[in-house]
């Protein structure tokens, strides 16, 4: 079985589904992590998010404090994200990128603004940790789904 989409039109249209999805869901999504205050409802969030990454992290004033933000800096760079953080009079900008092979270039994951640095690094991780997430288990788990030709070939020597 093909993935060229002129071969094999199903394929192009899970993937275009696929991609409407994402593209439907990241504003909604960014949009409410940006509405959250700073705090222990914010920081519950992203408890959770690194614990379904399988990185459990204890996140008490990450979003408050400098100390806070500087633990979740060191995780997040320990997770191959790279931080950058602006700051203006009245505001603050977060950004996290994740280089890709070869490290040539970086793709931007989040890119929150908010009234302190702390709660700008905490939103912007927050929306980075959805964002590294694997698919969610309503989709097939590989031990579900069909091998595709590749891996059976491979499976047979």
């Amino acid at each position: 079985m093909s993935n060229n989409p002129d071969v094999n039109p199903a394929r192009a249209r899970n993937s275009d589904e696929d991609s409407r999805i994402t593209a439907d869901v990241t504003p909604a999504l960014a949009s409410t992590i940006e509405g959250m205050t700073p705090g222990a409802r914010l920081e519950q969030q992203l408890a959770r998010a690194f614990a379904r990454l399988g990185q459990p992290f204890e996140a008490a004033g990450v979003s408050l404090s400098w100390n806070g933000t500087e633990r979740l800096v060191k995780r997040l760079t320990s997770l191959g994200c790279y931080v950058e953080i602006q700051t203006q009079a009245d505001s603050s900008l977060c950004r996290v990128l994740r280089m890709l092979k070869g490290n040539a270039l970086a793709k931007q994951l989040a890119s929150m603004q908010a009234a302190s640095v702390p709660e700008a690094v905490a939103k912007a991780a927050l929306l980075t940790l959805v964002e590294m997430e694997p698919p969610s288990s309503t989709r097939q788990s590989s031990a579900e789904r069909r091998p595709m030709p590749e891996e059976r070939d491979s499976c047979k020597s």
